[in-house]
């Protein structure tokens, strides 16, 4: 009889399937994975980063960069199809990037890192976008704010994201977005603000909507047209509309949605001297463990028993 050591106990090797699941973070707190699990899948986004303001007879908001992205990769948006290694039964911490406030004039600030670790010796890092007019190592570049309709170059992204939209108008430039550039504004006429770049598709385990990470759009000049939101959170630029100057739209929080441009009407009668950026959106984290085939044998066992299961190909391995 097959036994654990204990007196009159049968004790039979136990298989089965972990079931699969994901656990979905848009707030800071501890991944606890399952007794099994070896590997996850990790998609984690950046929060994004803050439009520019507008100030009248001055300047026009850029839209502000969408948070950066990764998915199974320690550096770059790019999926990966291997997942990643963790430490069997330990809790891993997981920092969720929070969106900033949208900037009064012209220059945006950096949205906040979403974290993965450490675990297995290293930290995954999803930055936040750019703020308007500001580059970014790793995540979207924010979009560049008009200044008298001088030309402003594109604020630059990185392997997380893409550039913002460089200015030659009046308009503000939009926000890149993880999965696309930012639009420089309208040349013709030279007042409308540039799109904000689209986010990046999620994978098919992660969670929907299956786009995140858009930038804002920049922010229009006198009547004409503000940016569009950059598809996948981003949100829409501000514009002149009589008798008030409107503000950016903020992006959308779980999204990392880059924040629009504020608005503005070049003229001293217009309400409002001055528009805010739209804020960028918080970023999100998620995990996912995959189905597991697991085996056990407890206790102690005779090398009688061992062999006739290791036999019949029935011992954990």
């Amino acid at each position: 009889m097959a036994n654990g050591g204990v007196i009159g106990k049968v004790n039979d090797p136990v298989s089965g399937t972990q079931t699969a699941a994901t656990t979905t973070f848009t707030s800071s707190g501890t991944f606890n994975p399952k007794t099994y699990t070896s590997s996850v899948d990790m998609f984690l986004v950046g929060a994004g980063g803050a439009g520019g303001g507008g100030i009248n007879n001055q300047n026009t908001g850029g839209g502000g960069g969408g948070g950066g992205m990764l998915f199974n990769s320690e550096t770059t948006r790019s999926p990966s199809t291997s997942s990643i290694p963790i430490t069997q039964g330990s809790p891993v911490t997981v920092t969720i990037g929070g969106g900033v406030a949208g900037a009064e004039p012209m220059n945006g600030a950096a949205g906040g890192d979403t974290v993965f670790g450490p675990t297995g010796g290293v930290t995954y890092t999803a930055e936040g976008g750019g703020g308007a007019r500001q580059a970014r190592d790793n995540a979207s570049g924010g979009g560049g704010s008009s200044s008298h309709g001088h030309p402003r170059a594109a604020s630059e992204g990185g392997p997380q994201g893409n550039d913002g939209g460089a200015v030659d108008g009046l308009g503000g430039g939009g926000g890149g977005g993880a999965g696309g550039v930012g639009a420089a504004p309208s040349t013709n006429p030279p007042s409308g603000g540039g799109a904000g770049g689209a986010g990046q598709t999620l994978p098919t385990n992660s969670v929907s909507p299956a786009l995140r990470g858009g930038g804002g759009g920049g922010g229009g000049h006198s009547h004409n047209t503000p940016g569009a939101a950059g598809p996948g959170g981003g949100g829409a630029g501000g514009t002149h509309s009589s008798p008030a100057n409107t503000d950016g739209t903020p992006g959308t929080d779980q999204y990392g949605g880059g924040g629009g441009g504020g608005g503005i009407h070049q003229h001293p009668a217009a309400a409002r001297n001055q528009t805010d950026g739209g804020d960028g959106g918080d970023g999100i984290a998620v995990i996912y463990e995959p189905a597991t085939p697991y085996a056990t044998a407890s206790g102690v066992w005779d090398m009688e028993s061992v062999y006739t299961y290791v036999k019949d190909d029935n011992w954990p391995t």
